[in-house]
């Protein structure tokens, strides 16, 4: 924090979260996209990996019921990435309509090049 002319200024930016959401099916994709996040030039960013399997195993909120608590936070990052991973998809996709609403960019993996998704 500073003061600027009597007015606290805060110096602390946001961070940046990537969220990536995958199965078992995915892990080559994450494998790929965590090297790539390693080396962003940006220091501040928090990523999490939201597993399908943890949610429909161990979890107590479905994983929409996670995302939406994700958008309900927007304000607390600088922005947010939502990466969904090839695999079936279903579960997610009311939360990352939440998360679209409140300005993330939200990416579905490809399930090959000459198949859509």
């Amino acid at each position: 924090m500073s003061f600027g002319g009597g007015v606290l200024i805060s110096t602390e930016l946001k961070p940046f979260l990537i969220l990536i959401c995958g199965g078992k099916e995915s892990t080559d994709s994450l494998r790929f996209l965590n090297a790539q996040i390693r080396e962003l030039p940006h220091q501040n960013i928090e990523s999490r990996f939201l597993s399908r399997d943890t949610f429909l195993a161990v979890e107590d909120f479905t994983l929409d019921e996670s995302l939406v608590q994700y958008a309900k936070e927007a304000g607390k990052y600088q922005e947010i990435i939502l990466i969904m991973l090839t695999g079936t998809i279903g579960e997610g996709l009311m939360g990352s309509g939440e998360l679209f609403d409140k300005g993330a960019l939200c990416l579905i993996e490809a399930e090959s090049d000459t198949e859509a998704s």
